[in-house]
């Protein structure tokens, strides 16, 4: 009887185990997009507009693949 309770509480832990998980991740994901809007297409501001020159200087930053 006890190994039966034993291998019914595994079951059930292999089942609702991930399905909560899978909830708890998108709960996260709808806060994180309220909290988090997408960057915009053109970073560039009136006082630091985007050139040919700053961006050259951060390829040379890059890592090589």
């Amino acid at each position: 009887m006890k190994l039966h309770l034993c291998f019914a509480g595994i079951a059930l832990l292999v089942v609702v185990a991930p399905a909560t998980a899978v909830e708890a991740e998108t709960e996260r994901l709808k806060q994180a997009q309220g909290l988090f809007q997408p960057l915009p297409r053109d970073m560039a501001m009136p006082d630091a507009p985007i050139t040919p020159v700053p961006i050259s200087a951060g390829c040379s930053f890059s890592i090589p693949d």
